[in-house]
């Protein structure tokens, strides 16, 4: 590749690379600081609150922490055809940067292997897509052309990627993905292709990218070092909270390489499938827009028992309320919609969608089910600002839960503890918004809901749910704007400390000319 490099560019790569020892001396003082304080550490964990990442953590921690286990999974792999041979000793010291000389390197780690593993799938996409590629060679790269990679969807339109279900500008279907399978290919994609913004880690881009350069540099820096990373004695919290969470992201590469192993045509290792049995797709469009409804409607029916069992022991406040008040909770009363309403159009979404994967299905995932979620994630990557609404809706309820219950619970305690005049007011005008409160978020997600319908019935042109719902008379560009002043009000009611300025959100929502024509139509 050296060869194809202008001599003037190959020279200022040189020197670039000569400048990073400066550069890196004079970061060093302040380099620990900010490696305790990036916000990577607390990424990671929140990764693991998916009950199908920490399980795979866990199985990766205890092949780790097991010598026997660990030799077994090395003498897997180079028994195996996942790596080229000209890998096998790079795999190997690799292996020993999870513990070399007391010191714990996984993000060293990591970024090794993440190469190694894209490299690994690369070859396998071209033998098997090879006569779909018009005979160019995508297992390398040159200066004339893009060779296939892991990641890069921005660039999409330039070379192939390997996780995406077709070939590009084309309507051939990848054929690495039914000989992977669909929780295998699931597992990938969360882990190297997803979106940023939807919580999808991006492994191998953010290390490259340098997201984890203080990491690394802490790594690389420890290497020289006498003290050990390992004995709980040398260490400070905010260590120990690091290694562990970038110790599991290095566990968690382990159990993938291990399911990898699985799927190549030299597997001497015993299948792991098992480990992906229910998997399914956490941080795809489809996935989290499907995930962001049935929190919603969860909490929405959550608030709606909360008023049911306090109606029931007479603990919602009776206080007498404003005159704008009592006019805004009969405005909402006439819209509200009724829990099991919004059920329906769930389903009707999911079924208009396709997904037979209602109430966390248990079925396995499977390549068909990565051809069919690729076309739904076209139609809900278009759906930003309903998406981000929903989002928003779901967060309100839950800090507006908390808020209420904790309210009962110290009302219930007033017997045994005294509270002021001025908190017994402030609790009952908060208690006595309730049902009004419900009438509010059950129709901006009724609104929500509304324009998912109809960008799936606009994308598919159907109009299966056209006439349910009204929307086939509400033009596309209100239904949007709804959506917009939906999130405005939203932000507003929910974090507004003031209830009069709250009521007053509400009054001037409702009197909009585009959520006029939601009500006229949805009536």
């Amino acid at each position: 590749f050296i060869s194809y490099i202008p001599k003037r560019w190959f020279s200022l790569c040189v020197v670039l690379l000569l400048s990073l020892e400066a550069i890196a001396e004079k970061e060093k003082d302040s380099e620990k600081a900010k490696l305790f304080t990036s916000k990577n550490a607390g990424k990671i964990d929140t990764l693991l609150k998916h009950d199908s990442l920490l399980r795979l953590t866990e199985h990766g921690k205890h092949i780790v922490s097991s010598s026997d286990d660990l030799e077994k999974f090395t003498k897997d792999v180079m028994n195996s055809d996942l790596l080229p041979k000209s890998y096998h000793k790079l795999f190997c010291s690799s292996m020993n940067l999870l513990q070399y000389e007391n010191k714990v390197l996984p993000i060293c780690f990591t970024s090794i292997i993440s190469i190694m593993i894209e490299h690994s799938l690369r070859l396998r996409w071209c033998d098997l897509n090879s006569s779909l590629c018009n005979g160019r060679n995508k297992r390398i790269a040159t200066s004339e052309e893009y060779y296939v990679t892991l990641d890069g969807h921005g660039q999409r339109d330039l070379h192939d990627i390997i996780l995406m279900p077709y070939i590009r500008n084309s309507e051939q279907k990848n054929l690495l993905i039914e000989n992977i399978g669909g929780p295998t290919i699931a597992l990938l994609t969360d882990l190297y292709a997803s979106p940023a913004s939807l919580g999808g880690p991006n492994v191998r881009a953010s290390i490259a990218h340098g997201a984890y350069h203080y990491e690394l540099m802490y790594e690389i820096e420890t290497l020289s070092s006498s003290t050990s990373t390992t004995e709980a004695s040398t260490i400070n919290n905010d260590q120990f909270r690091y290694i562990n969470a970038t110790s599991n992201l290095a566990h968690l590469t382990i159990s993938l390489i291990q399911i990898l192993i699985s799927n190549t045509k030299s597997n001497t290792a015993i299948p792991q499938q098992h480990l992906l049995k229910s998997y399914v797709p956490l941080f795809s469009f489809t996935s989290c827009t499907f995930s962001s409804i049935e929190k919603t409607i969860k909490n929405l029916s959550r608030l709606d028992s909360f008023i049911r069992n306090q109606e029931e022991s007479s603990v919602i406040a009776t206080t007498t309320s404003s005159k704008l008040q009592q006019e805004i909770a009969t405005t909402l009363a006439s819209h509200r919609k009724n829990i099991d309403v919004l059920r329906l159009m769930k389903y009707d979404i999911y079924d208009f969608i396709g997904s037979s994967r209602k109430d966390d299905s248990k079925e396995l995932w499977t390549h068909h089910d990565v051809f069919h979620e690729y076309k739904s994630n076209l139609i809900f990557v278009d759906c930003g600002a309903c998406r981000t609404l929903l989002v928003e809706i779901n967060a309100a309820l839950l800090s507006y839960l908390e808020t209420i219950e904790n309210m009962v619970q110290e009302q219930n305690q007033s017997k045994e503890k005294t509270m002021s005049s001025r908190r017994i007011k402030q609790i009952q005008r908060t208690l006595s918004m309730v049902k009004l409160s419900y009438d509010f978020y059950s129709f901006v997600s009724f609104v929500g809901l509304l324009y998912l319908s109809r960008a799936i019935s606009e994308r598919k042109k159907e109009g299966e749910l056209q006439d349910k719902y009204g929307q086939e008379n509400v033009m596309m560009n209100e239904l949007l704007h709804a959506v917009k002043r939906s999130r405005m009000c939203v932000s507003t009611f929910s974090t507004s400390d003031n209830a009069d300025r709250a009521l007053k959100s509400l009054s001037q929502y409702y009197i909009g000319k585009h959520m006029k024509a939601i009500i006229k139509y949805s009536t």
